[in-house]
């Protein structure tokens, strides 16, 4: 029987994924803190994954299965919160895996510190190459701090599966439904309602980076992330906090931008590179009014490149990249010369 004091609720959507299913909960059924309510909301799998799913519930009552049509990540996600009774809330991906002593470390922190967030670093597990790679926070330990009393907070990652939520301190809490990259429109909002974030400085989530067809060429889901961060942004805006986090604010978009321009050697749709890099710009100049100024920016020749991160296209691609202060006749050419431009 659960306890309801110190209840984690972990949250696992899962969707085709009946490789990868058994490992990730074993990682959570052998947790070494062992009260939690594990919810797996099967989002319509068209594969064996909510059998697997039913064959774990039986085996351990802790496990409740929600069974519902495709809805995407954040319709589930949201449909565990529904069932969750939990005094805290955890999100896990059903292809990922997590260290045994995981949510026991966690909570212990999240507890010891008062804090409604705790996060922890993690790993990148390349399957194809059999490597593990260690992805640090940026802050130093200890951090026990609101972001209004430090606006580093805005440097760790915004993923909702590396963190322990208290629940009482997020009231309504749900994620934006059709909306890809939803952990930036949600995580850092969260974070901004925190009344204390702390940090484990240890890696205990293990993200699977590697999984077949998990990146699409040409991908479009990179132009949503822009629309992820500007509801991320007017968020900040509508609260009255934005002028006091511009400037981690502007750092952390540009760190998102960039580590999409970081996949463009995947694709090979020169019009989707074009439009993104456009639309990016468009995206920090109705933001920030000094964002060129920014450190990771280099102007050069009348184009702004990423550093280390330049475009690259064909020879005679006519390649029209704005400078900020665009006119509407620059933005007309540079929407002509991405429509012209020879693939």
């Amino acid at each position: 029987m659960e306890k309801m004091e110190g209840l984690i609720s972990v949250i696992v959507p899962v969707y085709n994924v009946e490789s990868y299913l058994g490992k990730c909960l074993d990682s959570i059924v052998e947790q070494s803190y062992q009260n939690l309510q594990i919810i797996l909301v099967d989002d319509g799998a068209t594969d064996s994954s909510g059998q697997i799913c039913d064959e774990y519930a039986a085996r351990d009552g802790r496990i409740q299965v929600i069974h519902k049509p495709n809805g995407g990540l954040s319709s589930a996600r949201n449909a565990g919160l529904d069932s969750a009774r939990g005094q805290f809330i955890a999100f896990v991906d059903s292809d990922d895996f997590i260290a045994r002593d995981m949510y026991e470390q966690l909570h212990r922190a999240a507890v010891e510190n008062n804090a409604d967030i705790a996060v922890c670093a993690y790993y990148h597990y390349n399957e194809k190459q059999g490597s593990i790679r260690e992805i640090p926070h940026k802050l130093d330990a200890p951090f026990n701090k609101s972001l209004d009393e430090d606006s580093a907070a805005l440097t760790l990652a915004p993923y909702a599966w590396n963190k322990l939520y208290r629940r009482e301190s997020f009231p309504n809490f749900y994620f934006p439904e059709s909306l890809v990259y939803e952990d930036i429109a949600t995580v850092y909002p969260l974070m901004s309602r925190a009344k204390k974030i702390t940090i484990v400085d240890k890696p205990l989530y293990y993200y699977l980076i590697s999984r077949e067809n998990s990146i699409k060429d040409g991908d479009q889901n990179n132009l949503q992330m822009l629309d992820a961060l500007s509801r991320c942004n007017e968020y900040f805006q509508n609260t009255g906090q934005f002028d006091a986090l511009e400037d981690a604010l502007r750092a952390a978009n540009l760190h998102h931008i960039k580590l999409r321009l970081a996949e463009f050697s995947r694709y090979k749709d020169l019009r989707l590179k074009l439009n993104f890099a456009y639309r990016a710009m468009r995206h920090m100049n109705s933001f920030f009014v000094s964002w060129t100024k920014d450190p990771a920016i280099s102007p050069k020749r009348g184009y702004l490149f990423l550093k280390g991160k330049l475009l690259k296209t064909k020879p005679d691609t006519p390649v029209f990249v704005p400078l900020p202060q665009e006119t509407p006749a620059t933005a007309e050419k540079t929407e002509i010369g991405m429509q012209n431009a020879q693939i």
